[in-house]
C-alpha cells in the first residue's frame, strides 16, 4: 500500500506540472465574458427614474434549486428539465408552463419553488406541450404535439386526454383559448374544435373553415374566436359564420394576444402586427424591434407591450418609445417563448432555456430551476462536492442542494463529458462544438480550427501524459502541454477505424484508456503504452456494440454490450444475459461500487453483488425504466441518467 501511495502521489505531481503550462496556454488573452447590468429602469415604473445611468454590477444571482417544493433530500429523488420552456399562462399565485419534454410545470409566484406534471404515457409526444389554456373551473387545458389535448383538474394530477377519435379533427395542436361562453377551441394542423364541457364540435373546410391548417388561436375584445392559418390572412368565428381579413401584410402568424383597446397583436417570423378597424401595421427591426422572429406578445395594464423575440431578448413598446431588455439587464436567457403579468404589476417571462425571468422593482430574477435538459449524457463528480452533468441541452452543475444551469455558453449545447484538472478547471467536451475549459468566470473553446482533429467528442480524460479527447469518428486526441497529437486509424494499424464510431469511453485507476465502439468491440491503451484491441469483443457482430465500460479496483472490467453484460479479469471472461437476472439482454450503462456492479437497461436497473441480483424500475422511483448512463458518488449515491426523462438520485444499498 505505501508503494501505490507514493506511485499515486507521484502521478499527481506530473499532472499538476503539465497542467501548469496547459492552463497558461488556454488562458493566455482569454478576457473576462461575464455580463454586467446597468441600473435599468422601464419607461412606465412608477420609481422615480435615476437622473444619470451608471454602470453597476448586475444582481447577485439567487439561489436556485428544489427546496421550497421538495424539502430534504430522500432515498429517491428525480430532477427533470425546467428548461425547454414552450408556452406558459399565469393563473392567481401561479405560473403555468409547458416544455418540450416533460409535461407540464407549476412554479409559486409567491415560493419560487415548481412540481412537474407529467403524463404517465410512455411516447415523448404526450410530454411536448405547445398550448395552454384555463378553463373557468380552474382546470388546465393542455395541448400537445401529436397526442392531443389533456385536461388536468384543477388539484388533481390525472390528465384526461381528448383525441382524433373523441372529435378533435387532430392530434397536432397548435393553440387553445376559452372563449367567453366558457369553451375550449383548439386549433390543429386539420382544422379546429370547440369543446361545450360534454363534447368537440369539429370545424373544418366542410363545415365553412376558411383554412385547415391552423398556427394559433385568440380571442378579442369583442369575443370573436380568431385563427391565424401557415400560408394565408387571419379569420375570425364570430359565433355563427367564419370571416376572412381581406389585407394582410405577412402570413404564418403564431401567436394572437388581444390588444385591451379592441384591436389585436400578431406573431411572426418577420416581426409584430398590430391590426384594429382603423388599420393594420408590421413592425419590425427598424421600428425598434430587438430581433424579427416575434414568439410572444403581452399587452399589460398600462397599455405596454412587451415583445418576446428569439434569440434576442424582450422589446417593450409604450407612448411610442422602444426600449430593448437583453442580458444587460439582468436576463438569463434571449429566447423568449412566453410574457404574462405577475402580481403588483410585475412581467413574468418564460425562457426557453432558462426558466421564468420575474420582472420585479426594477430588476429582473430567476426563479427556480431544475436541470439544464432530460437528455442525460454524462455525470461527473468535482472535487468541490459539486456534481456536473452533461445533457443534449446543454450543463448542469449541482452546488449545496441548488441547480445552475448553462446553455448559451456553447455553440452546440450537446454536452458528452467532463474532466477535472488541478487547477480546478473543468473541460467540458461537446458533440459538434469541440471542448470548453471552464474556470469561474473564463470560457475558453478548442475546436477543429485549433488542432484537434473533430468537434464530435464523445469522452475527455487526463493522465500524467495530457489531456485525451475521444472523437466518435476520428480517433483520439492528445495533448501533451505543447502540441496536439492524433492517434486515428492511419497509426493505430486499424484499432480506431472510423467505420465504427466510439461512444463508451473509461479510464481505470491504472490510467488504462479504454473505448468501446459501436460494431467494432474495444480497445485499450496502457499508459504510454500501444493500443490493443480486447479480443473477445471483436468483430462488427452483435459482440461489438459496447455500450459502457467500467472497472473494479481489483482490475476487473465490466463491459455492457447489445447482446449482455461481460466481466473480464485477466483471461477470465463471464458472460451474464436475462437468464442470470439482468432486466433486458441489451446493457446500455453499467458503474461499480465496492463488490456490486450497477447495471442500465432499457427495463429498469439491476444491482449485482457477486451472488446475487436485485431490480428496480420506474414504480420504486426510477424516472424511467429506460437507463442509459450510472454515475457512483464519492458518498455512495447513485446517479441514474435516462435517455429522454431526466435522472434519478437513489441513497439506499
Amino acid at each position: 500500500m505505501p508503494q501505490q501511495r507514493d506511485r499515486w502521489t507521484r502521478v499527481q505531481k506530473r499532472i499538476v506540472v503539465l497542467f501548469g503550462f496547459i492552463g497558461l496556454w488556454w488562458l493566455s488573452g482569454l478576457g473576462d465574458q461575464s455580463a454586467r447590468a446597468d441600473d435599468f429602469v422601464l419607461p412606465g415604473d412608477d420609481s422615480p427614474k435615476p437622473k444619470a445611468r451608471k454602470r453597476a454590477v448586475a444582481p447577485k444571482r439567487q439561489a436556485q434549486g428544489l427546496l421550497p417544493m421538495y424539502g430534504p433530500p430522500k432515498e429517491w429523488q428525480s430532477f427533470r428539465s425546467t428548461s425547454q420552456v414552450t408556452c406558459a399562462i399565469q393563473e392567481g399565485d401561479n405560473i403555468w408552463a409547458g416544455t418540450l419534454d416533460s409535461g407540464v410545470i407549476r412554479w409559486s409566484i409567491r415560493s419560487r419553488g415548481y412540481r412537474f406534471y407529467v403524463p404517465k404515457e410512455t411516447l415523448a409526444k404526450a410530454r411536448h406541450v405547445t398550448s395552454l389554456a384555463m378553463d373557468r373551473q380552474a382546470n388546465l387545458w393542455i395541448g400537445t404535439k401529436g397526442f392531443g389535448v389533456a385536461m388536468l383538474k384543477d388539484g388533481g394530477t390525472r390528465f384526461t386526454w381528448y383525441q382524433y377519435k373523441n372529435g378533435l379533427p387532430s392530434n397536432d395542436i397548435r393553440g387553445l383559448v376559452r372563449d367567453n361562453n366558457g369553451a375550449i377551441w383548439a386549433a390543429t394542423n386539420r382544422g379546429a374544435a370547440r369543446f361545450d364541457g360534454k363534447r368537440w364540435k369539429k370545424f373544418t373546410r366542410k363545415q365553412g373553415l376558411p383554412d385547415g391548417d391552423l398556427l394559433a388561436t385568440g380571442l378579442d375584445s369583442s369575443g370573436n374566436v380568431w385563427f391565424s392559418p401557415n400560408i394565408s390572412n387571419p379569420f375570425y368565428y364570430d359565433g355563427s359564420r367564419f370571416h376572412r381579413l381581406k389585407k394582410f401584410p405577412w402570413t404564418g402568424s403564431t401567436c394572437i394576444t388581444n390588444d385591451r383597446k379592441g384591436g389585436l397583436w400578431f406573431c411572426n417570423a418577420q416581426g409584430a402586427i398590430h391590426h384594429d378597424s382603423e388599420r393594420t401595421r408590421a413592425y419590425d427591426t427598424t421600428h425598434g424591434l430587438a430581433g424579427p422572429v416575434i414568439q410572444a406578445i403581452h399587452v399589460d395594464a398600462g397599455g405596454g407591450v412587451w415583445f418576446g423575440t428569439k434569440d434576442n431578448g424582450i422589446s417593450y413598446l409604450r407612448e411610442g418609445r422602444w426600449t430593448t431588455i437583453n442580458r444587460r439587464q439582468g436576463l438569463t436567457n434571449l429566447d423568449i417563448r412566453a410574457i404574462t403579468s405577475g402580481p403588483a404589476g410585475s412581467i413574468l417571462a418564460a425562457t426557453h432555456l432558462n426558466g421564468i425571468a420575474h420582472y420585479q422593482n426594477r430588476r429582473w430574477y430567476s426563479f427556480s430551476t431544475g436541470i439544464v435538459g432530460n437528455k442525460i449524457h454524462a455525470v461527473a463528480h468535482a472535487h468541490d462536492g459539486s456534481v456536473w452533468l452533461g445533457t443534449g441541452s446543454g450543463a448542469s452543475r449541482y452546488h449545496n442542494g441548488y441547480w445552475y444551469n448553462y446553455a448559451s455558453e456553447f455553440t452546440t449545447p450537446d454536452v458528452r463529458s467532463f474532466t477535472f484538472d488541478p487547477t480546478g478547471a473543468v473541460w467540458i467536451g461537446t458533440f459538434g462544438a469541440g471542448i470548453y475549459r471552464h474556470q469561474g468566470r473564463e470560457w475558453k473553446l478548442t475546436d477543429v480550427l485549433s488542432g484537434i482533429a473533430s468537434n464530435n467528442i464523445v469522452g475527455t480524460h487526463l493522465t500524467p501524459e495530457g489531456l485525451w479527447l475521444i472523437h466518435e469518428q476520428k480517433g483520439a486526441s492528445l495533448f501533451d502541454g505543447k502540441e496536439w497529437k492524433l492517434f486515428d486509424n492511419n497509426n493505430t494499424v486499424g484499432l480506431l477505424d472510423p467505420a465504427y464510431p466510439a461512444q463508451a469511453t473509461h479510464l481505470d485507476k491504472d490510467m488504462t484508456l479504454y473505448i468501446g465502439f459501436k460494431g467494432g468491440g474495444a480497445v485499450k491503451r496502457p499508459l504510454r503504452g500501444r493500443w490493443q484491441r480486447i479480443g473477445f469483443m471483436s468483430g462488427a457482430g452483435g459482440r461489438g456494440v459496447v455500450n459502457s465500460i467500467s472497472s473494479e479496483d481489483d482490475g476487473a472490467l465490466w463491459f455492457g454490450t447489445k447482446i449482455g453484460l461481460y466481466r473480464m479479469k485477466g483471461n477470465d471472461t463471464k458472460h451474464f444475459t436475462k437468464k442470470d437476472g439482468l432486466p433486458d439482454t441489451q446493457v446500455l450503462a453499467v458503474a461499480t461500487e465496492g463488490n456490486k456492479v450497477w447495471i442500465g437497461t432499457n427495463k429498469g436497473v439491476a444491482c449485482f453483488d457477486g451472488t446475487s441480483w436485485r431490480s428496480f424500475n420506474k414504480e420504486m422511483g426510477l424516472v424511467s425504466d429506460s437507463i442509459s448512463l450510472i454515475s457512483v458518488s464519492p458518498t455512495g449515491e447513485k446517479w441514474f441518467g435516462s435517455p429522454l426523462d431526466g435522472l434519478t438520485i437513489y441513497r439506499g444499498e
